[in-house]
Formats: C-alpha cells, structure tokens, sequence
C-alpha cells in the first residue's frame, strides 16, 4: 500500500468509527497526510492543545463580558498574525491544516476550521457556516449567536452583509437562500476542504494530485456520483484505461442528463477501443 493510500485508510477508518461525530482537526490532518507522508498527527494535535491553552485566557476575560469570541478572535488574528492568504489563495499549502497553522495564512474554510477547533477546546460552541464561495464560523454567546469571518481577521458580519458578499461574487446568477446561513457538518467541512485542494491541483495541471484528491472524496462522500465522473476523467488522461472504465459505467448507470450521457458515453467508446488496442 502507498503511503497516500495508508493515510486514506487512516482517515476511512477514522470516519467509520466516528460516524457523525467527526474529530475534524484529526480528519483534516488524515488529508494533510496523504501530502505529507512523514506527518505526525499526534503532534500537530498536541500544537492545537497547547494554542488552545495559550487562548482560554483570551476567550475567559471576553468571556466575562459577553463576547468570547471577541477574545478568540483577537488571540489569533491580531496576538498570534492568523490572515487569509490573499496574494497566494490558490496555493494548495493553503487547505492543509499543519500548513495553516506553521504559516499562520489559509483559506476561509482552513482558518475557521482552526477557530472551531481551538474554540471547542476551550470549552465554547461554534459552527462552521459554509456561503457559497466563502466559508465562516457562527459563535454562540451567552446572548445570542454572531457570524464572523476568520479569512479576514475574525471581523463581523450580519445575515445582510453575508448576503452581499454573495452578490459580490456571483450576482443575481445565485440567489440568496437562508439555508446558506445553516450550519454545515463535520463531513461536509472535510469535503469542501476537498474541492478546494482538487481545484488547485486541476488550476496547476498537477493532474496525479487531483486524482488523489478525487478518490479521497470519495471515502469521505462516497454518494458524490459527479467525483465519480470526474475520477473516470482523470483515469483516462493517466492512462488507467481500465479503471476509467469501471467508473464510467458506473456513473452512466445513475441518472444522467441527456446530453451528458450521450457525450460520456461516446467518451467510453474511445476509451475501449484504446484499452482494446492494449490487450
């Protein structure tokens, strides 16, 4: 077994055992080690504790006055340097957790990933909250719930201003839906985190990554049929004929549109004639 399959066992592992109930710095850690094979999660764990020790004083006298959040927000971003990386976002160091942490600089969904865990360590509730195209935390405080955004420094925002962050970026080709405002599960997370590395890798033409990528997302949402489409894709430009296949007929054997089946189908005609040609 690779070690990129190991760390995905790992994970696959760890997912069956936890059933909803998801560590999320340990699975995002499971996904950093496919990357980084030596990967210690034990110790990138024991770094999370200690910056969680380091916080509670922050979070405690915020704390006092209504606010944790103020206080957790104000140790990372402004004491320890956390920021979004703006000037290199698409770097894929960017969605891997010890990356983030030894960097202080990630994406929106790796940096309110570190905020929900450090704030779970200190004992308070938060929730990531997935916008399309941004990713924020939700922080219940003793008078009520409160929307901030870890990407650019912790700052707060109302249901009004998430709104038009969206139409920043999309328009009116994406309506707002107040279920963008629920909160997202622990799998969910992880699979975002996902997308957003198989992004990266496709955007770099680093097409053994994305495929790694591709077929992690599949042990963490293995009902994701478009992953699987695009794993047969990914095959086939690699050259695993065979396993381009398999997948393929699988896809084609859910529900399709027309026009997508027809044109996959055409794909996988190519594709046995080639792996014919092979044998």
């Amino acid at each position: 077994m690779s070690e990129p399959d190991a760390a995905r066992e790992r994970l696959a592992s760890t997912l069956r055992a936890a059933g909803d109930d998801v560590d999320l710095a340990e699975a995002a850690l499971l996904l950093a080690a496919e990357e980084y094979p030596d990967l210690s999660v034990r110790r990138w764990l024991a770094v999370l504790d200690d910056l969680a020790e380091a916080a509670h004083p922050w979070v405690g006298s915020a704390a006092a006055r209504g606010r944790w959040s103020d206080g957790l927000s104000r140790f990372l971003f402004a004491e320890l340097g956390f920021q979004g990386d703006v000037e290199h976002y698409d770097d894929p160091r960017n969605s891997y957790l010890n990356d983030v942490i030894e960097r202080r600089t990630g994406l929106p969904i790796t940096l309110s990933v570190l905020y929900l865990e450090l704030a779970r360590r200190c004992q308070r509730h938060a929730e990531g909250v997935g916008l399309p195209g941004h990713f924020i935390v939700r922080a219940h405080e003793a008078d009520g719930a409160v929307l901030l955004d870890p990407f650019n420094g912790g700052v707060r925002l109302t249901e009004a201003e998430c709104w038009a962050r969206v139409r920043e970026q999309y328009g009116d080709a994406v309506p707002f839906d107040p279920r963008y405002l629920q909160p997202v599960s622990k799998r969910e997370i992880l699979a975002r985190m996902l997308r957003n590395l198989k992004g990266s890798y496709l955007r770099r033409g680093d097409l053994p990554r994305a495929l790694r990528t591709v077929e992690t997302l599949l042990v963490v949402t293995p009902d994701a049929r478009l992953e699987l489409r695009d794993r047969a894709l990914l095959r086939m430009r690699l050259g695993d004929l065979r396993g381009a296949l398999g997948d393929l007929d699988g896809y084609l054997a859910g529900p399709v549109p027309d026009e997508e089946a027809e044109l996959l189908r055409g794909v996988r005609t190519q594709v046995d004639a080639l792996w014919g040609r092979r044998n």
